[in-house]
């Protein structure tokens, strides 16, 4: 999912012609994490929404700054 995002966010792309960023992410999880994300290497790792989030700021994705970004998390929250 990062590579993803990364890939969307550093593309040569015109993002000006974006009017919003939807990501709709389903996967297993506990309270605020995202597990089972896999890497460009296909390495699993856990992820939160906090990053998801700040991956696409507008410190971090300035070509969508300004713009809506629709968050879409699915994810179990594990056994209580």
């Amino acid at each position: 999912m990062k590579d993803i995002i990364k890939e969307d966010r550093d593309s040569t792309t015109s993002h000006s012609e974006w009017g919003m960023y939807v990501l709709a992410v389903m996967s297993h999880g506990s309270k605020e994490t995202l597990h089972g994300v896999k890497d460009s290497r296909g390495i699993e790792g856990d992820l939160t929404q906090e990053e998801v989030v700040n991956m696409l700021s507008a410190r971090h994705f300035p070509a969508m700054a300004g713009k809506p970004k629709v968050l879409i998390f699915n994810a179990c929250s594990g056994c209580e």
